[in-house]
C-alpha cells in the first residue's frame, strides 16, 4: 500500500507542476544607486511580484564573485530589470580563483533561470544573445504583439485574435518600448513573439544553448521586451500603459520559469519513492 501511494505521488510529480504562481524566491537585478530613476522605475514590477506572493529581493550584482554567484544560483528565478546598467555586467571578474569575462559568467556560470527585461544586455557588446550592438526606442499607439508560438505558456489565459495578435499597450496614448533593431533572429534560441515592427519581443534559450560569443546558457534564458521607457520625454514607471494582457503575460512567464524542469521533478519523485521503499 505504501509503495502504491508513493507511486501515485511520482506520477503526480511527472504529470503536473508542483509550484504555483506566487511560490518561489526571485532576485531582481537593478542598479545599486537608490537615487537612479530607472532603478526606481523597476520598483512597480517588484511590488507586483510581491503582491502575488513571491519572495523578491533586489540588488546590483555589478561585480560577480564566488559569494554572490552562489546567491544568484540559489534563486528560483533571476530577473535582469530594465532598471539595470548593462555596462556594469561585462567586466573581467574572478570566479573560483580564475579570471572570467563577466558576460561569460552571466551566460554560463549563472545556472538559475534568468529572465532579461532589457534589450541592452542582449547586444553583442554585452551578453551576445542577439546579433546586434544597438537598440532603438519605438513609439507606437498602440504597441501590438504577434505570437509565433501561440501555444507557449506566456499566453496561457490570454485571448489572441485571429492573427495571433494582442495589444501590448493601451490604445489612446503613444508609449515607447526599447527594442533591438535586428532582422528577427535569435540564433540558436526560439522567437516566441514579435513586436509591431518585427523586432523580437519574446525569445527563449534552453540550457546548453550556444550564444553568439560561444558561451552557453547555464540555465533557461528568456528575453521579454515589455517595460515602458520614455513617454513624452518623462520617465514613468516601467509598467505604465501596459494592457492587462501584457501584465498577465509577464506573470505567466515568471510562473513558467520558476517551476522546476521535468527532469528535476523526475529525480525528486524517484528519490521519494526510493526512500519509502528503503523504509
Amino acid at each position: 500500500m505504501k509503495n502504491t501511494v508513493m507511486g501515485c505521488l511520482l506520477l503526480c510529480l511527472l504529470g503536473g507542476t508542483v509550484l504555483e504562481a506566487g511560490t518561489g524566491n526571485i532576485i531582481w537585478v537593478r542598479r545599486s544607486d537608490a537615487a537612479n530613476l530607472e532603478r526606481q522605475a523597476d520598483q512597480v514590477w517588484i511590488d507586483h511580484l510581491t503582491s502575488l506572493g513571491y519572495n523578491v529581493t533586489s540588488g546590483g550584482y555589478e561585480t560577480l564573485n564566488d559569494g554572490n554567484l552562489a546567491e544568484l544560483n540559489a534563486a528560483d528565478l533571476i530577473i535582469m530589470g530594465r532598471g539595470s546598467d548593462s555596462g556594469a555586467y561585462d567586466d573581467p571578474v574572478t570566479i573560483g580563483g580564475n579570471p572570467v569575462e563577466e558576460e561569460i559568467a552571466w551566460n554560463s556560470l549563472v545556472t538559475a533561470p534568468l529572465l532579461c527585461m532589457t534589450p541592452y544586455s542582449t547586444r553583442t557588446s554585452r551578453w551576445s544573445w542577439l546579433n546586434t550592438n544597438s537598440t532603438v526606442g519605438v513609439d507606437l499607439n498602440p504597441h501590438t504583439l504577434t505570437a509565433l508560438v501561440p501555444g507557449h505558456a506566456a499566453f496561457d489565459g490570454i485571448t489572441l485574435d485571429g492573427n495571433n495578435q494582442m495589444n501590448v499597450t493601451i490604445p489612446g496614448s503613444v508609449y515607447q518600448i526599447e527594442f533591438n533593431p535586428v532582422i528577427p533572429d535569435a540564433g540558436n534560441g526560439t522567437i516566441v513573439a514579435l513586436g509591431t515592427n518585427g523586432q523580437i519581443q519574446i525569445a527563449e534559450w534552453v540550457p546548453g544553448t550556444a550564444f553568439i560569443n560561444g558561451s552557453t546558457a547555464g540555465g533557461q534564458r528568456m528575453l521579454l521586451n515589455l517595460s515602458i521607457d520614455l513617454n513624452a520625454g518623462v520617465l514613468t514607471n516601467f509598467m505604465d500603459g501596459l494592457t492587462p494582457e501584457s501584465i498577465q503575460m509577464f506573470d505567466n512567464i515568471v510562473a513558467y520559469m520558476v517551476v522546476p524542469e521535468p527532469a528535476t521533478l523526475l529525480i525528486v519523485g524517484a528519490g521519494a519513492l526510493f526512500i519509502r521503499r528503503r523504509k
